[in-house]
């Protein structure tokens, strides 16, 4: 077959490419004349795909000038391991890179993903949190007993909170619980998200609050790494990654002389395995307390579990799925098989609903109905916003008055301040590279921890006008001109730390302004600001926002509810049960794995196994590995209501241009299965489905780039993007692009899959 040519990307965790198949027909496909139906997917989601199967097409025998072929793009993660999703290593939706490589048929393509266009101060457009709902929380059982259990996971600190509703009484604001009972005791809120690999003598559980700082590698602000990255960053965090090579190095010497040593296993880690691996531990320790200390019986399948996870505002898809993913991966059916339906909800809306209900319950509520209120949930890592407008107080009304919007401004922005004014300080500590490599995750090894657990209670008492003294880890030596380190002491004054909340506070007031100010262009009366959150617990960051507002609105007020820290995660519930606001929206996995299949350049380093058939490539020389499988939708990944998951493609074609006069045909092949663990190559009737798409290489532009071999002969080549979009209501579709026009399309339209008078390619098993 003909090799084609395509696109080179690199990722962080692994480099892989997988070609399209295509096959080229010199006659018209005979149609099926007795189309079956595909034994149909035990998933609720998948029965509305309309595939049909066949007899197996016999191979054609013939190699070389009658057949071709095309090359696609692969997931950046191994297509063995659908537990990670393909989302996981995209840093721009609507746009792939390209690049031309020296090796003939050598290339590795990297799919784009995306759902939709969205506003960069929404939440996604319409998206989660925006009133469309694809199952409302009061048409889940409202009458039923049931567990609603809200995650917020967040960049420094994650939340749990419950309602335990029965059928003997309506769910009330009063029945809401937070789960205080973590590790650490107290009764704290929330927990650290916080993860260490490393191994320790002390008997720490190496997660939250109980991890060996002093002998340990440990992850913070992992959230942070979920979203995609702007090229710089994602620059920054390759060179990171590149910087475990001299580990891989340095182990494999110590392999060829005896020395065992360990390989820190956060730099195998993808930031959504962390993110599981975090998740998991809060999810067991949750189950056994309440196992143990309630009678939730999960175990017994008696009571159903619904779950309601916050976001940031305007957070893309590809970070929204890998929460998504990972939080179901942790809360496994397993533990809770009871586990039912997952909600979502933006952080800024959870909280505004919360503050309001708190408010009536507890009878401090002063809102006039008519006026607005702006809820500013200032956490971790995102300062989210939203306004709304009470409208009523019996029942409860609440509309929402322009965009979510929010920005990357919250606490950890002032600890970097903090850190970047260190480094330059500090002569035999670097506070930023790691010998070991970090992975290109946030690593904190023993000392940054120590300095960073001391700056934090300066961090929290700062009230504007204190100078701090943080006492240094041993051995720590400062630049000799830099005179606030002395004696193992380092003086902070109140110039240094204001300096440090700086950028976080500026970008938060020029939040709040856009809010108050777009509701007023409106004609809406601004009464309250609500602040809530992490970094809201700082009085110093509270005076800022209360000063800021007597000067800029003197009418509005400034308040943070007594629960504010933990007021996502019980807001998250109350938007679940329906409490208050109606704005959850229904997520609903992927029914299936969807992709593309066909052949690919043989290499050695990965077409080892001795099942993979093989075929001429009769273009430039060699073989190539058949029926290797390219999974774009992995099965699990988050459906939203309001618009399908789109997956894209960039593919690339060769033909001979004697090809191109005739009615020579290139086939897509598209795949689906609902396998646990969908193969890498290789297509399985009994557990597969399968669809061909036909396109006429006569109606491929003509613009098709014509080049020669490397001995001389020409042919042409041509780009097409081949797009899988998954449906809420299981609908899949396959459309096949080339310079803006559609090719072709699976299912076919009425009038033909290509307007040509051709019947459609029979759908077949391949083997």
């Amino acid at each position: 077959m003909h090799p084609c040519m395509g696109m080179l990307s690199t990722s962080r965790q692994s480099l892989v490419g997988c070609f399209l198949s295509t096959f080229l027909n010199t006659t018209p496909p005979r149609p099926t004349t007795r189309p079956l139906p595909f034994p149909r997917s035990t998933s609720p989601y998948s029965n509305t795909m309309s595939f049909y199967s066949r007899q197996p097409a016999r191979r054609p025998s013939q190699r070389g000038a009658d057949s071709m072929s095309m090359m696609s793009g692969e997931t950046a993660l191994n297509s063995q391991a659908p537990s990670e999703s393909a989302f996981g290593s995209v840093s721009q939706r609507p746009w792939m890179p390209e690049l031309q490589i020296p090796m003939p048929r050598a290339a590795v393509p990297e799919p784009s993903f995306y759902s939709g266009d969205s506003a960069v101060s929404d939440t996604s457009g319409p998206g989660p949190g925006s009133g469309t709902t694809g199952l409302g929380p009061g048409d889940t059982g409202s009458d039923e007993t049931r567990v609603m259990l809200g995650l917020d996971y967040g960049t420094t600190y994650t939340g749990l909170a419950y309602m335990h509703q029965t059928v003997e009484a309506d769910p009330s604001f009063r029945d809401l619980r937070v789960f205080g009972e973590w590790s650490g005791g107290g009764g704290a809120g929330k927990i650290p998200s916080a993860i260490s690999y490393s191994k320790t003598p002390s008997k720490c559980k190496q997660w939250g609050d109980d991890i060996d700082k002093q002998q340990s590698l440990v992850l913070k602000w992992t959230k942070l790494e979920l979203q995609p990255q702007k090229a710089l960053q994602e620059l920054a965090k390759l060179r990171e990654a590149l910087g475990g090579l001299a580990l891989v190095e340095s182990l494999l010497r110590d392999e060829r002389e005896g020395v065992q040593t360990d390989m820190p296993l956060h730099i195998t880690k993808s930031p959504i395995s962390i993110v599981q691996d975090y998740l998991t531990r809060v999810a067991r320790h949750y189950y056994l307390y309440m196992r143990n200390n309630s009678e939730f019986a999960f175990e017994r399948g008696n009571v159903p579990v619904d779950m309601v996870i916050t976001h940031p505002a305007g957070w893309p898809y590809e970070a929204l799925n890998k929460t998504f993913r990972a939080t179901m991966g942790a809360f496994h059916k397993k533990m809770f098989p009871t586990r039912r339906n997952v909600y979502l909800v933006p952080e800024p809306e959870a909280c505004a609903v919360f503050t309001v209900q708190d408010m009536i319950t507890s009878g401090e509520n002063n809102m006039v109905p008519g006026e607005c209120f702006v809820v500013c949930d200032a956490g971790g890592g995102t300062v989210d916003l939203v306004t709304y407008r009470f409208d009523r107080l019996e029942p409860l009304e609440l509309e929402k008055i322009g965009p979510v919007s929010g920005d990357y401004c919250g606490a950890t922005f002032i600890d970097r301040a903090f850190l970047k004014w260190i480094e330059s300080k500090i002569t035999n500590i670097d506070m930023r590279a790691q010998e070991h490599g970090t992975g290109g995750h946030f690593v904190h090894e023993a000392k940054r921890n120590t300095i960073l657990d001391r700056f934090e209670k300066c961090k929290r008492q700062f009230t504007g006008t204190e100078t701090n003294i943080l006492t240094m880890p041993r051995g720590i030596q400062g630049d000799p001109a830099f005179t606030q380190l002395a004696n193992g002491q380092l003086t902070i004054t109140a110039d240094d730390m204001r300096g440090f909340f700086r950028f976080s506070i500026q970008q938060t007031l020029d939040l709040i302004d856009r809010q108050v100010g777009y509701a007023r262009v409106q004609g809406e009366t601004v009464s309250y600001i609500f602040m809530s959150g992490g970094m809201s617990q700082s009085e110093y960051v509270l005076d800022q926002v209360q000063e800021w507002a007597a000067t800029h609105y003197g009418d509005v007020a400034v308040q943070r509810p007594q629960e504010g820290w933990t007021a996502v995660a019980q807001g998250g519930v109350l938007c679940a049960m329906g409490i208050g606001a109606n704005n959850a929206v229904l997520g609903r996995p992927s029914p299936q794995h969807y992709g593309i299949s066909g052949p690919e350049a043989l290499s050695p380093w990965k077409h080892r196994d001795a099942g993979i058939k093989l075929d001429a490539d009769a273009v430039h020389g060699g073989n190539m590995a058949l029926e290797q499988i390219t999974w774009l939708v992995r099965k699990g990944d988050l459906v939203l209501p309001d618009r399908p998951v789109e997956a894209a493609c960039r593919v690339a074609c060769t033909f001979l241009p004697a090809q191109a006069r005739d009615r020579s045909t290139v086939r897509v092949t598209f795949c689906a299965t609902d396998l646990e663990h969908p193969p890498g190559y290789g297509l399985d009737g009994r557990s597969d489905e399968v669809a061909t798409i036909e396109i006429r290489i006569a109606k491929i532009p003509a613009s098709a780039h014509r080049q020669k071999t490397s001995r001389g002969r020409e042919y042409l080549k041509a780009t097409m993007d081949v797009k899988i979009f998954v449906f809420y209501d299981g609908r899949v579709e396959v459309k096949v692009f080339c310079e803006g026009n559609q090719l072709g399309a699976y299912p076919p339209a009425d009038d033909g899959p290509e307007k040509t008078g051709r019947r459609p390619a029979p759908y077949a098993h391949t083997h």
